[in-house]
């Protein structure tokens, strides 16, 4: 999701990152994203996009991992 890459900083052709460095990112910025993207999108839609990414990018599993947990375990706290 271009929107999502573009507010993290990463580099990427829409929606495709072209250099996936992510060493500038935190859980914290990555979940201060998704919560700037619910609303437009879905809050499922962006937490599979999360969780997604932790799977498909071999170097973002644990960053990106650790904030679909954050923003998963919020969305239960609601609930």
């Amino acid at each position: 999701m271009r929107e999502f890459l573009d507010l993290c900083g990463i580099p990427n052709k829409d929606g495709l990152a072209e250099k996936p460095d992510i060493s500038s990112l935190t859980v914290e910025k990555i979940v201060a994203t998704a919560h700037r993207l619910i609303g437009p999108f879905q809050e499922q839609d962006i937490i599979l996009y999360v969780a997604s990414a932790a799977v498909c990018v071999e170097s973002w599993g644990e960053l990106f991992g650790a904030a679909a947990d954050k923003l998963l375990a919020e969305r239960a706290a609601r609930k």
